[in-house]
């Protein structure tokens, strides 16, 4: 009985092998096909859009540009009160319709009632575009020292994902389609110095979508409901605006920092055109790949070389001791000043503001 079960056991391995090869061979043939024939870009007139981080950079991009593609119901979250009303008020000049929510996502009580009152003030959510993030520029023994930064970002970055995914997931279960769109990072498969808990965030929320695309994958009713996730390369937003950092890079041409308007426009190119995977820039994804490939040292000196880097005010160390911890309740203070063209704003050494940024590095 024990041979048979075991010729059995192999006889099936290489049954299921060959299918497996087969299925690689459709799988290319597919991507090939895709690559010579293109797809028309989807429709995305009268879907309901859900954007987090709306009120600027990224998102208001996404808003905007979608807007302008299409007749849909926009759906605006940001703790930027102001920012969500001028943006509204931009998309309702186009003929867009429009509704803001005051969220402050570090708050899932926030998340919760926000979610109920979209679902009765518009209807079904179709598309969840998790946008919004932020990010505090410090030494790794600081966050450790100091964690209410470290905080803040897990709450924004993961948890806000996961919780506001949840709200609207089961709805799109029943009705067996929607999209769900994260804006991560360039640096969910990298690092950098000084950002060890914002890019712990974005490793993170990569796994997490990917985890959940997995758990789908075994739904035996096969729901359609798509992924994109996009990974921005630094961004000019106010993440490049710190008083206590600046980002540097050692040549002008290598690897230049985006602009939202043009993240905003691969992602919503990815989104039409279903894509799993959206890098900004396109030629990205071969940077990664081949850092993949090559001796950590390489790499490292790769990047001192052609991307940027963040380089602390030496006057921040000095002073960080005597700096006070935040309350927990404390408000989030106005965002920085808007940064100089080049990307780079005049630093300051003061203490990393708690400040909502655009996840675009």
């Amino acid at each position: 009985m024990g041979i048979i079960s075991l010729v059995y056991s192999v006889i099936s391995f290489l049954l299921e092998l060959w299918v497996f090869i087969l299925f690689i061979g459709q799988v290319y043939f597919e991507i090939i096909y895709k690559f010579l024939f293109p797809p028309e870009p989807k429709s995305l007139d009268d879907e309901i859009i859900l954007i987090t981080g709306a009120a600027s950079g990224i998102g208001r991009q996404i808003a905007l540009q979608i807007a302008a593609k299409a007749r849909v119901k926009l759906v605006l979250w940001d703790v930027d009160k102001n920012g969500t009303l001028d943006l509204a008020g931009d998309l309702k000049r186009i003929g867009v319709e429009a509704f803001t929510y005051h969220v402050d996502l570090t708050q899932r009580s926030q998340i919760i009632e926000a979610a109920a009152k979209v679902r009765q003030d518009v209807g079904d959510v179709s598309m969840i575009i998790n946008n919004a993030g932020v990010a505090y520029p410090q030494p790794f023994l600081e966050s450790s020292r100091k964690p209410r930064n470290l905080e803040l970002i897990f709450k924004t970055n993961v948890f806000a994902h996961q919780y506001i995914i949840g709200e609207f997931l089961s709805r799109m279960l029943e009705l067996r389609k929607g999209h769900i769109v994260t804006v991560a990072s360039a640096l969910s498969f990298s690092s950098t110095a000084y950002l060890a808990d914002y890019i712990a965030s974005k490793h993170g929320i990569h796994g997490m979508i990917e985890t959940l695309k997995d758990e789908l994958a075994r739904d035996p009713f096969q729901p359609d409901i798509k992924f994109t996730t996009a990974f921005p390369y630094f961004t000019n937003t106010t993440i490049t605006g710190y008083n206590n950092a600046t980002l540097v890079r050692r040549y002008p041409f290598s690897f230049p920092m985006l602009e939202t308007s043009a993240v905003a426009r691969y992602i919503v190119d990815g989104i039409r055109t279903n894509k799993e995977f959206v890098y900004c820039p396109g030629y990205l994804r071969g940077f990664l790949i081949l850092s993949s490939l090559l001796p950590t040292k390489i790499v490292r000196a790769a990047k001192r070389l052609f991307t940027y880097e963040l380089e602390m005010d030496r006057t921040y160390f000095e002073t960080i001791a005597s700096t006070p911890i935040p309350a927990p309740n404390d408000p989030i203070p106005s965002p920085p000043p808007t940064p100089a063209k080049n990307g780079l704003a005049k630093h300051k050494p003061l203490v990393p503001p708690r400040v909502p940024v655009q996840p675009g590095s």
